[in-house]
């Protein structure tokens, strides 16, 4: 998997190499920002499976950056790419078998690309809105390869140095949908990601 993660973030970089001349003329501003924080499953996929043989698909911490292209000062082109942690866990317990648990990690990472819309600021503090979508890898629950995400959330910059320059928290939450459309089925996934970061 990490092998899969730098793959990925190399591929990030050069499609931002690629098309940052396009963002280069004019008063347009570029960001790179850094974040973590903790998400939580929404959907089935994330919960307890009860039955003899029970298990769980518990997501837990993840880490992302992003580069951010302001196309004018409401409107943003932003490529994120996120590392997503969790602990797969479970239970057997039979009255003609010994019992048996245990737990494991498993990760998967996204890239994808948002729009964002950033409202008037309010001195130090602007609130935002981003949504997008791209594609996910990991494997979990029936999900395998390479599968679909969106997503959509807002959040607030907190401007360190003034209202227009310097550094900024950015705390946020957003929520992702997984989509990954087999040939005999469709498997789905939801879960709400809280971050906080800084953006240069």
């Amino acid at each position: 998997m990490k092998t899969k993660v730098k793959g990925y973030i190399t591929g990030l970089l050069c499609v931002l190499f690629l098309v940052s001349p396009l963002f280069s003329q004019g008063k347009k501003r570029i960001t790179f920002g850094f974040y973590s924080g903790w998400s939580f499953g929404t959907s089935y996929a994330f919960r307890w499976h009860v039955r003899p043989y029970s298990d769980r698909y518990g997501i837990q911490y993840h880490l992302g950056g992003y580069i951010q292209f302001d196309l004018c000062p409401h409107f943003g082109l932003q490529f994120d790419a996120n590392y997503q942690r969790g602990k797969y866990e479970w239970t057997f317990d039979h009255p003609s078998f010994p019992p048996d648990f245990g737990e494991e990690g498993f990760d998967f990472v996204s890239l994808t690309i948002k729009g964002l819309y950033s409202f008037k600021k309010w001195g130090k503090f602007q609130l935002y809105f981003a949504g997008g979508g791209g594609l996910s890898n990991g494997q979990f629950e029936s999900f395998d390869g390479v599968y679909f995400n969106l997503t959509a959330g807002p959040g607030i910059k907190i401007f360190l140095g003034g209202p227009d320059s310097g550094p900024a928290l950015n705390l946020g939450s957003s929520f992702v949908f997984l989509l990954d459309p087999e040939e005999y089925d469709t498997f789905t996934a939801s879960y709400l990601r809280v971050f906080g970061g800084i953006e240069f």
